[in-house]
């Protein structure tokens, strides 16, 4: 790959990263808007804190746990702490793959809009975007992992949505929005 070319390329990456991540504004937009007023600056926050701990987790764990040295095909277990590279990965641009990750909360942060505690919440970022996103994307993305060689057929995953939108469907099935079908007294703990 030519000097130029090689440019080229990573210019439409982190292009494709900002879009990706200007989303985010998008679903804040959703959000505050089928919600209730009072529950504005709940949801702004909450949008904040996503960007905030997914960046942290996705550079401590995340990114290791999807495109590290895959141990049985299972998970990755190298480039903790990325610092440019993974020792025996497949090298993926870290930023476009953070991207995703703060997608994969986002959605899922409409999904859950009045329905949980702020309190609780950055429990659930900090779990998904360190483990249980880059475990499936490790499923999904790594050619050495246990689902791409169950057969010869490999998983195909068109610009992550798999990844991302595999998560996004299960907070659908929590609990109804507390103002909607909550009878009075009842108590929840998220």
């Amino acid at each position: 790959m030519t000097w130029e070319q090689e440019s080229t390329a990573t210019s439409l990456i982190i292009l494709n990263g900002f879009l990706v991540f200007f989303m985010q504004v998008g679903f804040i937009a959703l959000e505050t808007g089928s919600g209730r007023a009072k529950n504005v600056r709940n949801i702004l926050l909450k949008n904040l804190l996503d960007a905030m701990l997914t960046t942290l987790c996705w550079w401590a764990l995340g990114y290791a746990f999807a495109y590290g040295q895959s141990a049985g095909g299972l998970i990755g277990y190298s480039g903790f702490f990325y610092e440019g590279e993974v020792s025996g990965g497949q090298q993926r641009p870290w930023f476009l793959s953070f991207t995703f990750a703060v997608a994969c909360c986002v959605i899922v942060s409409g999904c859950l809009a009045e329905r949980t505690r702020l309190m609780v919440y950055p429990v659930y970022t900090v779990m998904v975007t360190a483990f249980v996103h880059p475990i499936l994307v490790h499923w999904i993305w790594v050619d050495s992992s246990w689902v791409n060689t169950l057969s010869q057929c490999r998983v195909l995953d068109f610009a992550g949505g798999l990844a991302v939108h595999a998560l996004g469907e299960w907070p659908l099935y929590s609990q109804p929005a507390s103002h909607s079908y909550r009878e009075p007294g009842s108590v929840t703990w998220w």
